[in-house]
């Protein structure tokens, strides 16, 4: 099970880092199933939350203050995690 999780680290896009306006995220694994996509700040508040199925999204970060984030996208065999850097 977690050679699965190691290889789907790859299919995620995420640019760009460090983002001042649109944070973009693209996957082709998302067609497959739903999953659910979290921006956490340093002192672990959840900014944003969603669940989807599109391959692609967009998030505003330009009123978020400027800092590190934690973008977690998480599914049924899925686990992504990232540091993001919002200026």
């Amino acid at each position: 099970r977690s050679s699965d999780l190691a290889q789907s680290q790859g299919g995620i896009n995420v640019y760009p880092n460090p983002v001042k306006e649109l944070l973009k995220i693209n996957s082709d694994r998302w067609k497959q199933e739903s999953c659910k996509v979290e921006l956490i700040n340093s002192s672990g508040k959840t900014f944003f939350q969603a669940n989807t199925n599109a391959p692609e999204m967009q998030l505003d970060v330009s009123k978020y203050p400027k800092g590190f984030y934690l973008l977690k996208i998480t599914g049924k065999e899925l686990l992504y995690t990232n540091k993001i850097v919002v200026n």
